[in-house]
């Protein structure tokens, strides 16, 4: 895996994140839509390759008017409910082993703990 070294007493000068594999991962597409929108943005303008996970949502239509970024719409319950639960955190797992992402953030509780497992088993 690749270092990226950020200078933090200079804040003129972006790091550049070529090639780095981000995925974020939240049980809404709501919250991705109206509270990440920028960072995602700014992420792919420095050469980082972005992927969102999500739920489906109206909010979806917003997600892909962002030039670059992969939706994934996976099935993440926001709730306790061992079935769905379970086939979320198996499609997580099979889409990072896919994927091998450098970084996996999560946004909501469900998406985290799902997400921490599938990350780790995954490897």
């Amino acid at each position: 895996m690749r270092e990226t070294v950020l200078d933090l007493g200079s804040t003129s000068v972006p790091a550049q994140l070529d090639g780095i594999r981000i995925a974020r991962i939240s049980t809404v597409p709501f919250f991705v839509a109206t509270q990440l929108r920028k960072q995602i943005e700014s992420l792919l303008k420095r050469g980082a390759i972005v992927t969102v996970v999500t739920s489906s949502g109206t909010e979806i239509g917003q997600l892909k008017s962002i030039q670059g970024v992969e939706i994934i719409v996976l099935d993440i319950p926001r709730g306790v409910s061992l079935g769905r639960n379970f086939l979320a955190l198996l499609r997580m797992w099979r889409l990072f082993k896919k994927k091998n992402f450098d970084i996996t953030h999560t946004t909501t509780p469900m998406a985290g703990l799902l997400t921490s497992i599938a990350a780790i088993v995954a490897g």
